[in-house]
């Protein structure tokens, strides 16, 4: 296709089918490749005053790719996170201590099917990144740590449940003309969560239950030159909370935002880019309370020198506004978190790195200790091969 992998638009895309796969089968028609990452990481976090073996969301995909006649495409991709590290889970039963190995080994990533072609743009249906991570995903390149601000991972998940990060069941179109490009997205599903927390400041009950219902979103990116680049973009969903089988409230969790970029990441010279957003009822405080609205900064530099380091800086911020406050007794929440990181590119497919993870937030009230917990300062040093 022509630049349609839109080095913008479709960044989503863009990561499936990344350099490094590999081809293991191709005809004049067909197309077969495998890729992903396997990323271990030694971590020591601060208040825990240990350090342990991680897996780093190592991973495994397969893309397929067929040729229609007229230029059109039709493409399929599958890809899993692995725990290449493996978690046991000790219990006791007749004085007899067993372990078995936790059963998480393969989680859905992504999944989906592409329709495309050159001019009338692409069509995807599946699980898959959603058009607000062309607005943020320039930030969210660190190894271990970030992305806390982009509003992509909600609810402590892969943003699946409201479509702004790896979109459950969604609708995606694509198109790009000339230097723009743009993307639509819908998610038709119904979704649901248990909640004991009163979120809502206008309620005197708590909710027992609350509904997320079909979500839409839209980005739009103009690309000055292969450098720089500006993109804004919104996403937009609908829930309900209830007690038991009774609906007593009903709201909007929506953000929106512009990013820019300039530079492309892994190549040499400077990367910087910086995203901004605005957003309510879409983003957890630490102990997992809605935040009923907040603004975020995210940003994320760096300078690769010719001999494969790369030093990186990246500096994150979530501050909730006075509604949160109000909500919570006078707790206060802004959180602010720098990652200072050294990777060395070995070659083109091999990383090795170091990264820290520094806490400035402002946590006041009620849950201070237990917020500055989740958050607390760490160090991690990885390695990380792509095939």
């Amino acid at each position: 296709m022509k630049k349609m992998i839109y080095a913008l638009s479709t960044i989503g895309l863009a990561c499936a089918f990344n350099a490094n796969a590999i081809e293991v089968y191709k005809s004049d028609k067909n197309t077969v490749s495998i890729g992903g990452d396997v990323s271990v990481i030694l971590q020591n976090v601060d208040h825990q005053g240990t350090t342990t073996i991680e897996d780093n969301t190592s991973k495994i995909n397969f893309g397929f790719t067929h040729k229609l006649p007229d230029d059109w495409q039709v493409a399929a991709f599958f890809e899993w996170a692995i725990n290449v590290v493996g978690k046991a889970n000790l219990a006791i039963a007749d004085g007899i201590i067993a372990a078995d190995e936790d059963s998480d080994y393969l989680t859905n990533r992504q999944g989906y099917i592409q329709v495309s072609h050159d001019t009338y743009g692409s069509l995807t249906l599946g699980k898959q990144w959603g058009v607000w991570y062309d607005v943020v995903g320039p930030t969210d390149n660190e190894e271990v740590w970030g992305g806390e601000a982009t509003g992509a991972y909600t609810y402590d998940g892969d943003g699946g449940v409201d479509g702004t990060g790896r979109a459950d069941k969604a609708i995606v179109y694509r198109n790009q003309f000339g230097q723009i490009s743009i993307g639509l997205q819908a998610q038709l599903k119904q979704d649901s969560f248990q909640t004991e927390t009163n979120i809502f400041d206008d309620q005197p009950v708590a909710a027992t239950e609350v509904n997320f219902n079909d979500s839409y979103g839209a980005s739009i990116a103009y690309a000055f030159n292969q450098n720089l680049s500006v993109t804004a973009g919104f996403n937009h969903a609908e829930f309900e909370a209830a007690t038991g089988s009774v609906t007593y409230f009903s709201d909007t969790d929506y953000i929106y935002g512009i990013g820019v970029a300039y530079g492309q990441w892994g190549n040499d010279g400077w990367y910087a880019a910086a995203s901004i957003n605005k957003n309510q009822y879409h983003e957890l405080d630490n102990v997992g309370r809605l935040i009923p609205e907040s603004k975020a900064l995210s940003t994320l530099f760096y300078y690769q020198f010719d001999n494969g380091l790369r030093p990186i800086f990246s500096y994150d911020v979530v501050d909730a506004d006075d509604s949160y406050s109000a909500l919570y007794n006078g707790d206060d929440f802004v959180k602010k978190l720098a990652i200072v990181g050294l990777h060395y590119v070995w070659d083109e497919s091999t990383l090795l790195f170091i990264e820290g993870r520094l806490d400035y937030s402002d946590f006041d009230g009620s849950q201070e200790t237990a917020s500055k917990a989740v958050d607390a300062d760490a160090i991690a040093l990885g390695i990380e091969y792509d095939f």
